[in-house]
């Protein structure tokens, strides 16, 4: 148990059971050696989990050593044993038996070049079988090459390489550097423009790989042309941009200093309410062209609504609504009430004095009304300011509206100035023939244009000069290229040239050889210099042979090389060649195997003898296993051997051991349990059972044919999915659009930002509209920096809420998934004394709930939960009686409970739905909670929230907070864990 504990963390009991198992023993006799048996084990215990152990059985064989000799040199012996083994199979070493002789190195040198000590080496190994290798003497040389020319004529330069060859030694080749040949240039012409001439050649260049250039033939003036005058800067800007696009040449525009003139702002005033004004401010604006904006005066006026209510008939108070419009100006509309009368709703009213205006309609009609703020600011009067305009005939045109209009209207002047006149200048142009294709351009328009000459010329028409090519058939071509375009083409003969060649020798190694090959070429006043190939090497070598075991075959190769008339020396290695061996072979086992081997020996006249090293081993053993418990392992242990062809027998050894029953923890839930189990088969090889000792919840997981991603789209574009998660993360408003002192947005659909930039629109966290509150911290800027509760959630934030797969069961979140649709099968008596008790008018009322919860289809604890909130734990007015028309009446769930009118309102809804006792109230209140989401299918928090059945034009959501549901579990799942064992019934969501 207490392994059990260490590994799991689980606790556990045991009993012992009446049945019990007994122990065996195996044995098997084989007939394998020593490292076999050891396999045999080895495999048992892997396969099957038994232990055993090999007792010898029958005579012991003896291990035996080889000793063959003398062999002499370390070369031969080695030869001996490699045949010895590739023979028998068995292992042997060389062992010395005779001191050794010394190895030697034979040095010859030095040999002039790498290609003669290469043969000198080679003949070395084909006469004597003995291996050397070069040996370099001195540093490393660089190789070079010579070059020498310009020779004329392929023969003489032939004559030069044949002498240079039979004087030197070294080769050499010719390389062409000129042809041979007649020489033509051909010339083409004339070609109007610079720009058009480059295009030819470049296009010759690239199809004829040619080259050629361009020679100017004729030249004229550069001229610019002016144009104008033109009224308004943006006029004069806009003929530039129509001028550019249709010819090609740029032009820029130029004040005319005479038509300087002053900016002007006009206002006119002042304009009651903001909806007629604007319309005026339009007007003007399509009117005169002149941009301008509102100003509003004084201090702003709070926005009122009126209500109106107690009509019966729908047809009076569509007349009340004509009268009060028609009387005040001022619109309005109508809603039924639950209670089946009609309320009259005002458009917000702007001002006290207009908000009691509009009352007083309704007082002195005898019918009752009330206003109440609307949270909302605006301004009664304001100006019209138009933006600055430049000279006295745009000012004019402004006045003269508001003056048609008969509205008052003034200007002033603010102090800039502008032009109002504007000429074009295009940029210079070459020749007579672009400068009359631009005036006819302004010529054409109808507008003042003369031209000027800079002073300056530029060259109008060239020729075209190809470098001279070799023969007739490359001329030709040059003159195809041309003539195929109709381009006029000729040629001139430049004469004939004979082929020019360079010499260019081998490679010669080292300076000295480097200055001689110059030195031929300088001699005969010959051109010449020399390369470096960047490759280096040696110019003279030593041969060092292998080392050469005792002094016969040391005199040898000294006698060769002498032979030869070759320098040579020998020198002592120190190394020792070793000089007589014999050979020891590993162990053999048994008389047999000692006998083979020393037939091998004899049979190659070799001496040899056997050496007895006094270790036995035995060819047959017994297996023995430890006690093996049960007879289904004891079982595996015969089928182990029998599927070897091994003999093997089995017996009871008299011990037994006893079973133990044995219980582990409380596991939650199938699936815990379920891995319980399968953990400890993994761990111990048992086969426990899992035994269900009380219920859970019961759980249903409906597919809503969406996968996530379709479900996270569907809220961000049509839910405006809102957290209060970053509520203390900084914000900003444009400062234009935000009251600093009061914390009031000034403007309709202002974007708030979580960075003071309108670069992108990534960083708009929330829109704001005019009287909404923010708390100011401070200025940045053009910005002010806010805080706000509510922002747009970010998509990862909406999908963790979303995501089923975020709430464990384990938790009290899981809770938002209850089916509140379900009744919860709880007893009266459960409820009463663990919930109610102590809940004022609701103590007792357990069944009442009951009923409500099988009659709707509402599960009860959450309907208690709602009329504890509600009702203030069973204490308030409204759940104690509240008398209205000589009744007393009840309203268990708040409904019709309005935060204007709680008591009242809500009190006289429990008198039109009839509910005179505490019962009919609980009962009837639960059956408008169902009408509006449980029995539409809402019938969980989660899909309140969420609504997984919504569309585009219906998406039918409790609120907008992505936190709603997870926030509203904490009531209902703290009266759960009051209550023993209550059935619970959860439905989870699926996406794909």
């Amino acid at each position: 148990m207490s392994t059990l504990k260490n590994d799991t963390g689980w606790n556990s009991t045991y009993r012992k059971d009446s049945s019990y198992v007994s122990y065996f023993q195996l044995l098997s006799e084989v007939e394998k050696n020593q490292t076999e048996v050891n396999q045999i084990i080895n495999d048992l215990q892997n396969n099957t989990g038994i232990k055993s152990s090999a007792v010898g059985a029958g005579t012991p064989s003896s291990y035996y050593r080889i000793l063959s000799g003398g062999f002499d040199g370390i070369d031969n012996v080695n030869q001996i044993i490699g045949q010895f083994e590739a023979s028998t199979g068995v292992k042997a070493t060389a062992k010395t038996i005779k001191s050794s002789q010394d190895y030697y190195q034979v040095l010859s040198g030095g040999f002039d070049g790498e290609k003669k000590v290469s043969q000198i080496i080679s003949d070395l190994k084909s006469n004597t079988g003995v291996n050397a290798n070069p040996k370099p003497i001195g540093a490393k040389e660089n190789y070079y090459q010579i070059l020498s020319g310009g020779f004329n004529g392929e023969a003489n330069v032939n004559q030069i390489i044949n002498n240079f060859k039979s004087t030197t030694g070294i080769n050499a080749s010719a390389k062409l550097i000129r042809p041979g040949g007649v020489y033509y240039q051909v010339l083409s012409g004339s070609y109007t423009g610079e720009d058009n001439v480059n295009q030819v050649i470049n296009q010759f260049e690239s199809s004829t790989g040619i080259n050629a250039v361009s020679k100017p033939v004729a030249s004229d003036y550069y001229y610019k042309i002016f144009s104008g005058a033109y009224n308004g800067e943006a006029t004069a800007n806009q003929v530039v941009s129509q001028f550019e696009a249709d010819t090609g040449v740029n032009a820029s525009v130029k004040p005319i200093k005479s038509s300087l003139e002053k900016y002007f702002r006009v206002l006119s005033g002042s304009f009651k309410e903001e909806e007629n004004v604007q319309g005026i401010l339009d007007d003007f604006q399509a009117s005169t062209g002149i941009q301008a904006q509102l100003k509003p005066l004084g201090s702003p006026l709070d926005y009122y609504q009126i209500v109106s209510n107690g009509y019966t008939k729908e047809v009076q108070v569509k007349e009340v609504i004509q009268q009060f419009e028609d009387s005040t100006g001022k619109s309005a509309s109508y809603k039924r009430l639950e209670s089946g009368l009609f309320e009259i709703i005002s458009a917000p009213v702007l001002g006290k004095a207009e908000a009691e205006k509009a009352v007083a309609f309704f007082t002195d009609s005898e019918y009752s009304a009330a206003y109440s703020l609307t949270g909302k600011q605006g301004y009664a009067k304001f100006d019209i300011v138009t933006e600055p305009v430049l000279g006295d005939s745009e000012r004019d045109k402004a006045l003269q509206y508001f003056q048609s209009h008969k509205y008052f209207v003034r200007y002033e002047d603010t102090g800039k100035t502008g032009y109002t006149r504007f000429d074009i200048e295009t940029a210079p142009v070459l020749g007579k023939q672009e400068r009359d294709r631009l005036v006819k351009y302004f010529e054409d328009r109808k507008s003042f244009v003369r031209s000027e000459s800079t002073g300056q010329k530029g060259a109008i028409r060239f020729d075209i000069v190809v470098d001279p090519v070799l023969g007739i058939e490359v001329r030709d071509k040059v003159l195809q290229f041309f003539q195929s375009r109709n381009f006029f083409a000729r040629y001139e003969n430049k004469g004939e040239v004979i082929a020019r060649y360079d010499v260019v020798t081998d490679e010669v190694l080292g300076e000295s050889e480097r200055d001689k090959v110059l030195n031929y070429f300088n001699d005969r006043n010959y051109f010449a210099r020399a390369e470096s190939t960047g490759e280096q090497g040696y110019k003279r070598f030593d041969i060092e042979t292998d080392p050469l075991l005792g002094t016969t075959e040391r005199d040898r190769i000294l006698k060769y090389f002498k032979d030869l008339k070759y320098f040579a020396r020998a020198v002592d290695t120190g190394k020792d060649g070793g000089g007589r061996y014999d050979i020891v072979t590993d162990l053999v086992l048994g008389d047999a195997e000692r006998d083979r081997i020393l037939k091998y020996f004899q049979d190659k006249k070799y001496f040899a003898r056997s050496v007895e090293t006094g270790e036995q081993v035995y060819e047959k053993y017994n297996i023995v296993s430890e006690p093996v418990l049960g007879a289904s392992n004891a079982n595996a242990g015969i089928n182990f051997f029998k599927n070897r062809n091994l003999a093997i027998s089995s017996q009871k050894t008299g011990a037994v051991e006893y079973y133990y029953t044995m219980t582990i923890s409380h596991f939650t839930g199938q699936t815990r349990a379920t891995n319980a189990v399968n953990r400890l088969k993994d761990l111990y090889g048992w086969n426990p059972v899992a035994v269900v000792l009380k219920k859970g919840p019961q759980i249903m997981y409906t597919d809503y044919t969406k996968t996530m991603k379709e479900m996270l789209d569907f809220q961000l574009t049509y839910a405006s999915p809102q957290t209060d998660k970053y509520r203390n993360d900084p914000a900003y408003v444009f400062g234009e659009y935000v009251d600093v002192k009061t914390g009031k947005i000034t403007a309709n659909r202002v974007n708030v930002r979580s960075t003071p930039s309108t670069k992108d629109g990534d960083n708009i966290v929330q829109t704001l509209n005019t009287g909404d509150d923010v708390m100011v911290i401070g200025k940045t800027g053009d910005w002010v920096e806010v805080r706000i509760t509510w922002k747009n959630a970010k998509p990862s934030d909406v999908e963790y809420y979303l995501d089923p797969n975020n709430f464990s069961m384990d938790s009290n979140t899981y809770y938002q998934f209850l089916k509140l649709s379900q009744y919860g099968g709880l007893t009266a008596k459960e409820i009463n004394e663990k919930i109610l008790k102590g809940k004022g008018i609701l103590e007792g009322r357990a069944q009442d709930f009951i009923d409500a919860a099988k009659t709707h289809n509402i599960n009860e604890i959450y309907l208690i939960s709602h009329s504890l909130l509600e009702t203030g734990h069973g204490e308030s007015t409204l759940a104690t009686g509240v008398t209205v028309n000589n009744k007393v009446v009840y309203n268990m769930y708040g409904y019709g409970a309005y935060d204007s009118c709680p008591l009242q309102c809500g009190a006289q809804k429990a008198y039109d739905e009839g509910w005179f006792s505490p019962r009919e109230a609980i009962i009837g209140g639960a059956a408008k909670i169902a009408q509006n989401y449980i029995n539409v299918g809402q019938d969980t928090l989660y899909k309140m929230k969420w609504n997984p059945y919504a569309t585009s034009g219906n998406v039918h959501q409790y609120a907008t907070d992505i936190g709603w549901a997870y926030k509203q579990v904490y009531s209902f799942y703290e009266l759960y864990q009051l209550l023993d064992n209550p059935t619970l019934y959860f439905d989870v969501p699926v996406y794909r």
